[in-house]
């Protein structure tokens, strides 16, 4: 009986540490909630280093990512009351919202290469393309075998 409940101790103690592991690893990926202004300021400053950015190409691509905060911002709201509401989208709406996403990056891309010189622009595309490499090999996009149809299913029901 004894040795039966140092088993059961013993798989407990192992569980609540890994639980704890598991918990203090994902708080230190968690992201800070800066607001849409203070995202702006960031990005913009980090592109000034990066890319030697004037005064006036500052501001404009302050104003640039200050848009596009305020919209990533809003589409997250939108996304997570749709989830809350368990809202399921259908296929046109799917598409439409691909094409709006692409639609905005491609005029994201048009408006730098209108603000940036051709230097910085093509350091900019380098950056860009490097930044989406990074975020493929951390697994951000990626999507674990049969997940899909794991959560087509759960739909169903």
């Amino acid at each position: 009986m004894k040795k039966i409940i140092g088993i059961i101790v013993l798989v407990f103690s192992i569980t609540a540490s890994i639980n704890a592991q598991e918990n203090t690893l994902r708080k230190g990926m968690s992201h800070p909630n800066f607001t849409p202004e203070q995202q702006a300021t960031l990005h913009t400053k980090k592109m000034t280093l990066a890319l030697d950015l004037n005064t006036a190409q500052q501001q404009e691509i302050h104003q640039l990512h200050l848009a596009m905060a305020t919209d990533r911002k809003s589409m997250r709201a939108e996304f997570k009351n749709n989830r809350e509401q368990r809202v399921a989208l259908s296929d046109t709406q799917k598409y439409e919202k691909a094409i709006a996403r692409l639609d905005k990056k491609i005029a994201h891309k048009a408006q730098m290469k209108r603000v940036l010189n051709k230097d910085q622009y093509e350091k900019w595309s380098e950056m860009h393309v490097q930044k989406m490499n990074q975020h493929r090999k951390k697994g951000f996009h990626k999507r674990t075998k049969g997940s899909k149809e794991k959560r087509r299913m759960q739909h169903k029901k």
